[in-house]
């Protein structure tokens, strides 16, 4: 029995020394891939993904719509004789040196091959400027601007008053009429006041998560070229406070109805809705990376930083839902 235990003991440590590369905590993570898929290579079977070499990285990870994950020291995967429809590649950057280095998060980018390639028909306008700072937005869009992603920070949601809101359910179209869901939820009158946070994603599931939040920080010295975009729609006049954080302040502007300065028409179809970022940074907003430090820190070093939330208007009218979709932060083309 004694025998036994050393054996299991001696296995285990061998095996928790080789756990991606979880022998060295202290090891800094590589940067995330930027995936981008080349146009002239989609066909009806295949299509070819590329990436810019990731510094200190010695090889690559990717798998193939949930397949087995298979290596490359190329900076693209060429793909072939793959059937109609959807597919998802996934890709890591792994470190030759696993004392200093560690793996880098998934970055993940899909396409869909036959009647055309991708499904997400004309390009919004929206989805053709440039440095995006993704907050909430479906993998078909996100197809569309990669390449121009500055920082995916997408993440968990998280309710402020949880009493304030009920199940929502988002079927049908979505922001640009694909069959993809968002975020609804139905808001309970009475309840005082509600509020609805937008993570980025936690360090746990994104070790490069820090260096993303980082990027907001670029935003201070030309904010004015810069717009919030947001999706929503609604089927009564209540209205929406909308706000962005730097880890102090959370200035906010609110949504109304069409005839309100930014609103939108309360009749159940999906109203594209753009604030300029001077509209926050005039009230004080400004990112820097000792803010952000002392955010992460303070939350247990989860990486939960809020990003953008919805709250009551400054007024406390209410809706009675919030469907929203497609947020993110971007430059537009002039």
């Amino acid at each position: 029995m004694l025998l036994f235990a050393f054996a299991a003991l001696a296995i285990t440590s061998c095996s928790d020394k080789n756990d991606d590369n979880s022998q060295n905590s202290g090891a800094t993570a590589l940067a995330t891939p930027v995936l981008s898929i080349d146009e002239a290579s989609v066909s009806d079977t295949g299509f070819t993904v590329t990436w810019e070499a990731i510094e200190n990285a010695g090889s690559y990870t990717y798998v193939v719509d949930n397949g087995s994950e298979e290596n490359t020291s190329n900076t693209q995967v060429v793909l072939t004789g793959l059937s109609s429809g959807s597919h998802t590649v996934k890709v890591k950057a792994v470190p030759s040196d696993i004392q200093n280095y560690k793996d880098s998060a998934w970055a993940t980018i899909n396409q869909t091959l036959g009647g055309g390639g991708s499904t997400s028909g004309e390009t919004p306008e929206s989805l053709q400027g440039d440095n995006y700072y993704v907050i909430l937005l479906d993998d078909t869009s996100l197809n569309d601007i990669a390449g121009k992603v500055v920082a995916d920070l997408r993440g968990p949601i998280y309710w402020w008053n949880q009493g304030a809101f009920t199940e929502g359910t988002s079927t049908g179209p979505n922001w640009r009429g694909e069959l993809v869901s968002w975020q609804s939820v139905g808001i309970v009158a009475g309840s005082g006041w509600f509020g609805l946070g937008f993570h980025s994603n936690s360090l746990s599931n994104d070790p490069d998560v820090a260096n993303k939040l980082y990027e907001l920080i670029n935003l201070n010295s030309n904010y004015e070229n810069y717009y919030l975009h947001m999706c929503f729609k609604a089927q009564n006049n209540g209205m929406y406070n909308v706000k962005l954080y730097d880890a102090q302040l959370e200035p906010g502007v609110d949504v109304g109805d069409a005839t309100s300065t930014y609103g939108f028409a309360r009749d159940g179809e999906w109203y594209e809705v753009e604030i300029p970022l001077s509209e926050y940074f005039n009230q004080g907003l400004n990112y820097t990376k000792e803010k952000i430090d002392n955010n992460l820190a303070a939350n247990g070093g989860t990486g939960e930083y809020t990003v953008f939330a919805v709250t009551q208007s400054g007024n406390g009218t209410y809706p009675t839902s919030l469907d929203v979709d497609a947020v993110f932060i971007y430059e537009k083309t002039k």
